[in-house]
């Protein structure tokens, strides 16, 4: 593993990178409800290239600071949870996945809050990235192709899932 020193800075390229995302997602939301589901692919699938670009970026030019580590997270969480709550909007998911989703982050949040006071550092795992691939392509697909968001109720389940597990895993090592 390779030992990256951290920065405090806020100004950063992947930092800068993370906060053009966030500031995308209102714009995501506006071309999902407004049917514009072309722009809103395209947006979509760059703010989601973006989340790889910011992390890869830090970690090759040393640049990784500890705001980056918080609010790459929040970007994610955001993201995820304006792009089900739009195709809930506009039906294309139904509200419960969106519900689903955010009552998965409000314990993603909880727990870290709760390992951080005790001392415990959450690290990123390969797994947790993996799903959070895999759900990002079903969130473009479900843009793009309104059938296939079904899929993203299962990804839903297997997200869950995957943090239970994880915090199992933490809790009983």
């Amino acid at each position: 593993m390779i030992d990256i020193e951290k920065k405090s800075g806020f100004f950063t390229l992947p930092n800068f990178i993370t906060g053009v995302r966030i500031l995308s997602l209102p714009l995501i939301f506006l071309f999902i409800t407004e049917g514009e589901m072309l722009k809103s692919f395209i947006l979509t699938a760059s703010a989601a290239l973006s989340d790889w670009l910011d992390g890869y970026l830090a970690r090759k030019t040393g640049s990784v600071s500890r705001i980056g580590e918080v609010i790459d997270p929040f970007a994610d969480r955001l993201m995820v949870l304006t792009i089900t709550f739009a195709l809930a909007k506009v039906r294309v998911l139904p509200l419960w996945v969106f519900y689903g989703f955010l009552i998965r982050e409000m314990f993603a949040i909880i727990s870290y809050v709760y390992f951080l006071r005790r001392g415990i550092q959450i690290k990123v795992i390969r797994e947790g990235k993996i799903v959070a691939t895999i759900l990002y392509v079903v969130l473009i697909l479900a843009i793009a192709y309104k059938p296939a968001a079904y899929l993203v109720s299962l990804v839903l389940f297997v997200y869950i899932g995957l943090l239970i597990g994880y915090a199992y895993k933490i809790i009983y090592r």
